[in-house]
């Protein structure tokens, strides 16, 4: 979807891996709004590109390397308008993958999160 992220907490950090499909990103990256101004524009979840829209889509893609603590989590809008990046960073770091969504469900509920609300928090197992 146009707006579902990828995010991985590496090292005390959290990163969006994704890139998101709105307008109001698109300004973003552009130059045209802030982060801040982006986070209240009117037209924050008009997307510009969604699954399930036309026959034909165009995806993004991109390879990385995972390392044994890197956690990651693929989260709707629903979650990230209604909890902290910093929160999320938490919330991954302190507890088992499965612990994790389920906190973060509850505090997006919690703050306010009427929109439907969807997580899935990983750790790979990575053999070196």
């Amino acid at each position: 979807d146009g707006d579902s992220r990828l995010y991985r907490v590496r090292e005390g950090r959290i990163e969006k891996i994704t890139k998101d499909h709105s307008l109001v990103d698109e300004m973003v990256r552009s130059g045209e709004l802030t982060e801040e101004q982006a986070a209240h524009h009117p037209q924050k979840n008009l997307l510009t590109r969604a699954l399930g829209t036309d026959l034909k889509i165009e995806v993004d893609f991109q390879t990385d390397s995972i390392r044994p603590s890197d956690v990651y989590f693929l989260c709707s809008d629903g979650l990230t308008n209604f909890v902290s990046d910093q929160r999320l960073l938490s919330i991954a770091e302190e507890r088992d993958p499965q612990s994790a969504a389920e906190t973060m469900v509850e505090e997006a509920n919690q703050n306010g999160g009427g929109d439907n609300i969807t997580v899935v928090v990983f750790k790979p197992e990575v053999n070196i």
